[in-house]
């Protein structure tokens, strides 16, 4: 009788493979990477960068990001070079990774595309609370708490000014506040904005702005999300995202009509 492993398998063009890997490597480095992922004997593959090169700084924080070795960068960097184009295929592979928040046991090049072969979703160790911003996995448990946001925004003004003075170590750590506009009503008050705290995510509205400060936050209105919260956001934002698609066609319908 016959034995059979059926795994999950998942295909990449070489495209996707360079998109993503470009998406990864510019959200750690802050900057916009463009480059093209491919194989050349089928074997061994890597990203090469279409316009500026990685410094070797660059290379040692994409390695850093990964948990990466020497090897990588022994791999990606050419001998007495200060930059390099390519990244060698372990670091690309693990950028690849992140970016896909997935992993795989084996994998094949072809021409065409990168074959990945028993894949499965990476997740974090169960006692920890992580959400994904971006290439990061970030750890509740690591921020300051929604106190220290309250008391800082008392002490310091509540305004958009002071929120992002608060919020630029995680700016300097992950090339992002961890903190979003939501810029709609929610018949109360103008708008409000979703803060990542260690007890979870934080909504801070405001109702009024200043041409230095920007926004003015409302604290005694703060509040904790809860899973309903969040649902009822996505569903404003959708039914508010929609309608705007489907008034920017008719416009861009009506300026056709006039040529």
């Amino acid at each position: 009788m016959s034995n059979y492993t059926y795994c999950r398998t998942l295909r990449l063009d070489w495209d996707e493979v360079s998109r993503l890997i470009g998406k990864c490597a510019g959200a750690i480095l802050n900057r916009p990477v463009r480059g093209t992922a491919g194989s050349d004997d089928g074997d061994y593959w890597g990203f090469q960068a279409a316009d500026a090169s990685f410094t070797i700084a660059e290379i040692d924080s994409l390695i850093g990001f990964v948990k990466g070795d020497r090897e990588m960068q022994a791999e990606s960097v050419p001998v007495d070079s200060e930059e390099s184009r390519f990244m060698g295929e372990r670091l690309s592979r693990a950028l690849l990774e992140k970016e896909l928040r997935q992993s795989w046991c084996h994998e094949s090049a072809t021409e065409s595309a990168l074959w990945l072969i028993n894949v499965r979703e990476k997740r974090p160790m169960a006692y920890k609370r992580m959400i994904a911003v971006g290439p990061y996995d970030i750890d509740l448990d690591t921020l300051r708490s929604k106190s220290e946001v309250i008391a800082y925004l008392h002490e310091n003004g509540a305004t958009h000014t002071a929120l992002m003075d608060f919020c630029a170590d995680y700016m300097e750590q992950y090339h992002n506040e961890l903190c979003w506009n939501y810029p709609i009503s929610d018949g109360l008050h103008l708008g409000t904005f979703l803060i990542l705290v260690r007890e979870g995510v934080l909504s801070l509205p405001y109702d009024d702005a200043d041409k230095v400060d920007y926004e003015l936050f409302c604290l005694d209105d703060a509040r904790m999300c809860d899973r309903e919260s969040i649902e009822e956001f996505l569903n404003d934002w959708e039914d508010f995202a929609l309608d705007l698609w489907s008034v920017l066609r008719s416009m861009k319908a009506y300026y056709r009509c006039l040529d």
